[in-house]
C-alpha cells in the first residue's frame, strides 16, 4: 500500500500537481481518495468533463463514494479545493489522461489491499482470543492484540525459550551497556535478534512497550 502511495504521488506531481495540495494529508483522507476516485472513474480522468459536471453534481458524486468506503459525509473543503484545481493547468497535460488512468488502477489495487490487511488482522486477532490471552494482551500497557498476534507469529510457542531474556534477546530488545572505565553511557538496546521480528519502530530504540503501528484508517475528512 505504502508503494501504492507513492507510485500514485509521483504521477500526481508530473501531471496534476494542484490535485495534493488540495488537502493537508490526502492519502489519508477519505473525502480525498474518494474525490479523486471520481475525477479518474467517470470519465477516465478527462479533467474538462468532469469540471462540466459542476460543483452540486461533483460533490453528489463524491459523497455517494465517501459513504460506500465506510464514511458518513464528505468535507466539503477539500471537494471544493480539488473540484477548483480541475482547471488548474500546471502539470504534463500531454501525459495527464494516460497517468490518471494508472492512478485509477492504482487506486482500486491499493482499496483491495485495505480489505486484505484488514482481513488478516481480524483472523491474527481472532487468533489470540482463541488461545485465551485477549485479556491478559489487554493488561499489558502500550501493546494491542494485534501487535500480541504479531509477536507470537514471529517467535512460535514463548515456552520453547529457556528464559524471558532469551525471548527479548530473540527480539532484538536486550540493552547493550556502553561504559569504559569510570564513564557510563547511555544503555541502548542491541537491535540484534531475528530481522523479520514485528516490534514496532520505535521498539528497538528503547520503547519495547510501544503499539505495533499498522496503515493509517483513512479519516472522515
Amino acid at each position: 500500500m505504502t508503494g501504492q502511495v507513492q507510485q500514485m504521488r509521483s504521477l500526481l506531481e508530473c501531471v496534476w500537481p494542484a490535485a495534493l495540495d488540495t488537502a493537508r494529508q490526502p492519502f489519508r483522507s477519505r473525502t480525498w481518495l474518494a474525490a479523486l476516485t471520481v475525477v479518474c472513474d467517470r470519465d477516465g480522468g478527462d479533467l474538462e468533463r468532469t469540471r462540466r459536471l459542476g460543483m452540486d453534481r461533483f460533490e453528489r458524486a463524491v459523497r455517494r463514494e465517501v459513504v460506500r468506503r465506510g464514511g458518513l459525509k464528505p468535507s466539503l473543503r477539500i471537494v471544493r479545493n480539488l473540484f477548483a484545481a480541475l482547471t488548474d493547468p500546471a502539470g504534463v497535460i500531454a501525459h495527464r489522461r494516460g497517468a490518471l488512468e494508472r492512478v485509477r488502477f492504482l487506486l482500486a489495487d491499493r482499496d483491495h489491499a485495505g480489505a486484505s490487511l484488514v482481513e488478516v488482522e481480524s483472523l491474527m486477532t481472532g487468533v489470540v482470543d482463541e488461545l485465551g490471552l485477549t485479556v491478559l494482551v489487554g493488561s499489558i500497557t502500550g501493546l494491542s492484540v494485534l501487535g500480541a498476534a504479531a509477536i507470537l507469529a514471529e517467535t512460535g510457542d514463548p515456552t520453547r525459550f529457556a528464559s524471558a531474556r532469551a525471548l527479548v534477546k530473540h527480539a532484538g530488545l536486550a540493552p547493550r551497556e556502553k561504559s569504559s572505565g569510570a564513564f557510563t553511557g547511555r544503555t541502548k538496546l542491541t537491535g540484534q535478534g531475528r530481522p523479520g521480528y514485528a516490534w514496532p519502530p520505535g521498539g528497538r530504540s528503547g520503547a519495547p512497550n510501544a503499539p505495533i503501528p499498522s496503515t493509517p484508517p483513512a479519516t472522515g475528512t
